[in-house]
């Protein structure tokens, strides 16, 4: 019986693993919102089936693997949550530790150094490309290895200021990726290709600026998102054909989703050094436009929407420093959720049937209320208006607390039958 229970529990850890991987290929290549949106709905299987799995030895090779491929979409599902990345990649990097396989180890480590590539000198990603430094003798590592963690490095490298040899590493990078079909590589050579164009832009090499632009284009075309291309236009070629690219992107409407904000964020913080007055305004905008199309959106049936707006939000401040802007988002924001949440008690009076559908729906709401205060809570203190700071935080953590309770109470109304069962 329990070796019937433990290989029903590692074929259940092997399901969401795969499906895992299906959406990060998603996210990748194809609709990145739908596989944003399906991750939330299964968030917490999802995650404990990535963690158990690296200790089954029946799927610690699958889970391993996902891993090392899927840093861009958990880096982006986790945006304003670093800590649930660490989580993940700490357990992966301690299993693959413990079963001793070397090279698994070094590749996790690079996968979990990208998720902390912008935060530049203020996280630990010099030391995991250390960590992770694959030894150049070593024919069995293989080429996408090498390439990301010269891609990182380079990244890191231009975060910190090191612009020089950060472009250097990442042409460097670009030389183990070329031509190279495999979907995370081909989002990464896209966002190298537009640091390079800026930085040569900025150095006023104008035939070197046009060629990595030409290639950033040539990219987004074949991965069939020209909205991944989120630089100004630089080809040197006719006006009429930059207005058609222009429009091509307008018409387009995958700009809003979860891939090009990471794309953007990441040729942002790369290029902070580099850009001008245009290039900002210009990343500004993108981001700018994805927030206002989201309020016009009815997001709150779905906690993934709710997710992707809030890293929105987040990339808007970033890149625009206009906190009184997010702030009023924010607020928006939060009214919304309150009306929703005062729908689900409704409806909670009306259809008792469906109770525990609806309790579970109403408690997604309030976390996601009680996080949208605390962020409205941070812009306020920020723009000094500290009353209205400690109020929206006092806010979340009453909903918090009301949160913990109904699991406890929940916990207990699960454990009564079985106790009095086991006394008996």
């Amino acid at each position: 019986m329990k070796e019937t229970i433990l290989d029903a529990k590692s074929r259940l850890r092997a399901f969401y693993i795969s499906r895992f991987e299906e959406l990060n290929k998603q996210f990748l290549t194809g609709n990145s919102m739908s596989a944003f949106v399906e991750f939330y709905e299964n968030e917490q299987s999802f995650l404990t089936s990535l963690i158990d799995g690296c200790y089954d030895s029946k799927t610690s090779d699958k889970a391993s693997s996902a891993l090392i491929n899927a840093e861009l979409f958990l880096d982006s599902l986790f945006w304003c949550e670093g800590d649930r990345i660490d989580k993940v990649y700490d357990s992966a990097i301690e299993a693959a530790r413990k079963h001793g396989n070397n090279l698994i180890y070094r590749q996790l480590l690079v996968s979990l150094a990208f998720t902390e590539v912008t935060l530049g000198s203020d996280g630990r990603t010099k030391q995991l490309l250390s960590d992770g430094k694959y030894e150049p003798s070593t024919p069995s590592v293989p080429f996408d290895y090498k390439g990301k963690h010269l891609c990182y490095s380079g990244i890191y490298h231009l975060v910190t200021g090191q612009t020089k040899q950060g472009v250097q590493l990442l042409e460097e990078a670009l030389s183990f990726m070329n031509g190279k079909p495999d979907p995370e590589q081909r989002i990464l050579r896209i966002s190298m290709l537009q640091i390079l164009a800026l930085y040569y832009r900025f150095k006023n090499n104008c035939s070197r600026k046009s060629f990595f632009y030409s290639k950033a284009l040539e990219e987004c075309r074949a991965v069939g998102d020209t909205n991944l291309l989120i630089i100004p236009a630089m080809e040197t070629t006719t006006r009429k054909n930059v207005e058609d690219e222009i429009i091509l992107r307008n018409t387009e409407k995958l700009i809003h989703s979860p891939l090009a904000l990471e794309v953007l964020c990441l040729v942002s913080e790369a290029t902070e050094h580099l850009s001008d007055a245009d290039t900002k305004q210009s990343l500004s905008n993108a981001v700018r436009n994805m927030a206002q199309d989201f309020q016009k959106q009815p997001l709150y049936s779905s906690i993934g929407l709710f997710n992707f707006q809030r890293n929105v939000y987040m990339m808007l401040d970033s890149v625009s420093w206009n906190c009184e802007d997010v702030a009023k988002m924010y607020a928006r924001t939060i009214m919304n959720l309150e009306k929703a949440i005062q729908q689900y008690k409704s409806t909670k009076e009306i259809f008792p049937i469906h109770e525990q559908t609806l309790e579970t729906n109403l408690s997604l709401h309030q976390e996601a209320l009680a996080k949208s205060l605390e962020d409205y809570a941070m812009f306020q203190r920020e723009m000094q208006n500290y009353s209205e700071a400690v109020l929206s935080t006092q806010r979340a953590l009453n909903i918090k607390l009301e949160l913990f309770e109904k699991k406890k109470t929940l916990k207990h109304s699960y454990q009564l039958p079985f106790t009095r069962g086991h006394i008996a």
